[in-house]
């Protein structure tokens, strides 16, 4: 079985599957892309196409087997790169300790709910109830 040269640049290409938007328009390597097609396009609607990309860099896309026309729409920001894990580490111990500083107040010494732990049971005096006025109506 022999295949053409158009084939076999198929074949020998990174190929990555991508679903089409509502308005055709699909994400590869940081970048947009909107497929041309004859008409309206309402058929390509959120179907999945094959995006090869040979060694030189040509982008190709597929639509069963047949090659589609597009065009790019700018080019996206490079990708972010990935931390060691020891960095991973690093930042996400400052993020707590952030938190913690934003977010926690330590109360005064003097505040009451710290001095009621502190005290003991001996210091602490249950609290004086208000005597009870005698009623005026009652008789002995």
């Amino acid at each position: 079985m022999h295949h053409s040269e158009e084939e076999l640049g198929y074949i020998f290409s990174l190929q990555a599957k991508r679903v089409l938007s509502k308005n055709l328009t699909f994400q590869y390597k940081s970048s947009a892309f909107q497929v041309r097609s004859e008409g309206r396009g309402y058929r390509l609607r959120h179907s999945v196409v094959t995006v090869c990309e040979n060694f030189d860099g040509e982008i190709n896309v597929l639509y069963d087997g047949k090659a589609l026309g597009w065009e790019k729409y700018v080019d996206g920001p490079e990708p972010i790169p990935l931390d060691d894990e020891k960095s991973v580490h690093e930042r996400v111990d400052n993020a707590r300790i952030d938190l913690r500083s934003k977010y926690y107040v330590k109360p005064k010494a003097d505040h009451p709910w710290l001095t009621r732990r502190t005290q003991s049971h001996q210091q602490v005096k249950p609290p004086k109830l208000p005597k009870k006025k005698p009623d005026p109506d009652k008789k002995d």
